[in-house]
């Protein structure tokens, strides 16, 4: 078997990330997980902390690869759903959502002023005035008093940022 096949190839890889990650400081996006006898890539692991922004602080996120992620775990879900709150404050929440085609997230309110920005996919936000298609790239915004729903049209990932102060 070649070195860079089997268990040793493996092992090798590892070992090179691990040089390569010391050498330049730089932290891996993702790990190697084994689940259910399949080897997978895992952004991040239950239970995730959303990032506190209640105290100061940068931090990136790997939105394409954990949208990779939430789909996989949407896939397996009995409601075709997955979702992921990446950070968290008093006015500021951020959340990774992920539906499967034909999923409906039924009519609600959010909590105060938002923003949808979809990563993947399409779907159509609906509200009692208005149907929006959403593709990738696009977003909507809307005020905390406006019932929507939501529906994918085919598997779709979309960033919610919930903000700002209710009159």
């Amino acid at each position: 078997m070649p070195e860079s096949t089997g268990r040793r190839g493996f092992k090798r890889r590892a070992r090179e990330l691990a040089r390569f990650q010391s050498a330049y400081r730089v932290r891996a996006a993702s790990v190697l997980k084994i689940h259910g006898g399949i080897l997978m890539h895992t952004v991040f692991e239950h239970p995730y902390r959303p990032v506190s922004l209640d105290t100061s602080i940068t931090k990136g996120f790997a939105l394409n690869s954990m949208a990779e992620q939430l789909i996989e775990e949407a896939t397996g879900a009995s409601t075709g759903r997955a979702a992921l709150t990446l950070a968290r404050g008093d006015d500021l929440t951020v959340v990774l959502t992920a539906m499967t085609a034909g999923t409906v997230l039924h009519e609600h309110r959010a909590p105060s002023s938002a923003t949808v920005v979809t990563l993947k996919g399409n779907m159509v936000f609906s509200s009692s005035t208005e149907n929006i298609r959403l593709e990738q790239g696009e977003a909507v915004v809307f005020t905390a008093d406006v019932l929507h729903a939501v529906e994918a049209n085919e598997d779709s990932v979309f960033l919610i940022v919930i903000g700002g102060k209710n009159p």
